[in-house]
């Protein structure tokens, strides 16, 4: 697939004469092509306006947001360590770590003055724990978050949709992954609809079969890949039967076919 695209946009060589010809880029080849790409009259910008929260500082940056302009630095007037970029690498001092009655483990970095916040959780509930089913993690992650018991998939699309929010939960192979972001005003808002998510999923009838539709088309079309053919025959030689990593981490058909609600 990547040979064929060099094909159409210049010649099958040109996949293997990459490295040489990135070797031979200089930094004013780099200046030359972003003094020429990027002008205002080439610039797109687009904002998102939530239809509700952000009625402080977010959405008056949405109708009025800031616009960065690039120059050459020949051509600033102010100098390079006036306006550094500060080091995005966290400190082990900026960490802040806190254990809630629960027993749930918060790491916390404030950034003051982002107006959003971002969370990113794990939860040990990954492939490995599927025993002998494998693909149960991957299927309760795609139907967890469609609905719960006070809210149904639309209601709470609409909900994260109207604060402007994400929520999305992905299963892996030793964890499942809950990440999203929301405007620091709705914070609050936001934490209960995920805490929904997490802790009264409802798992309706409907919202499930069609997950399952999903992932059995999904696991149909990565078996005509023969890499993905290979992966899993080689799981099934190199580890014994009974071991976590024998099985296939996107599950079984006749696994995923059995799953019901209960199941889940």
């Amino acid at each position: 697939l990547v040979i064929g695209a060099y094909a159409m946009v210049d010649h099958p060589e040109a996949f293997f004469e990459l490295p040489a010809r990135i070797e031979q880029v200089t930094p004013a080849d780099v200046q030359r092509v972003a003094v020429r790409t990027f002008t205002a009259q080439q610039r797109t910008v687009g904002w998102y306006l939530p239809q509700d929260g952000a009625h402080t500082q977010a959405r008056a940056a949405a109708l009025a947001p800031q616009v960065f302009h690039w120059r050459p630095e020949s051509a600033r007037p102010e100098t390079r360590a006036a306006h550094a970029v500060p080091a995005s690498v966290v400190g082990a001092e900026q960490i802040h770590r806190t254990v809630l009655p629960n027993g749930l483990r918060l790491l916390i970095v404030d950034r003051p003055g982002s107006d959003m916040m971002a969370i990113h959780g794990i939860v040990r509930a990954g492939s490995l724990f599927d025993q002998d089913r494998p693909g149960l993690a991957r299927f309760v992650a795609s139907t967890v978050n469609r609905g719960t018991r006070n809210h149904s998939a639309r209601e709470l699309a609409d909900r994260l949709d109207g604060l402007g929010a994400a929520l999305a939960v992905v299963a892996g192979a030793e964890v499942v992954g809950v990440s999203g972001r929301a405007l620091a005003e709705d914070v609050p808002a936001f934490l209960r609809l995920a805490g929904e998510v997490m802790m009264a999923p409802a798992f309706p009838t409907e919202e499930v079969e069609k997950a399952r539709g999903e992932l059995l088309t999904s696991l149909r079309v990565r078996a005509m890949d023969t890499r993905y053919v290979a992966e899993r025959a080689f799981r099934r030689l190199a580890f014994p039967a009974g071991h976590p990593h024998a099985q296939p981490p996107d599950g079984d058909e006749s696994v995923l076919q059995a799953l019901d609600a209960a199941a889940l």
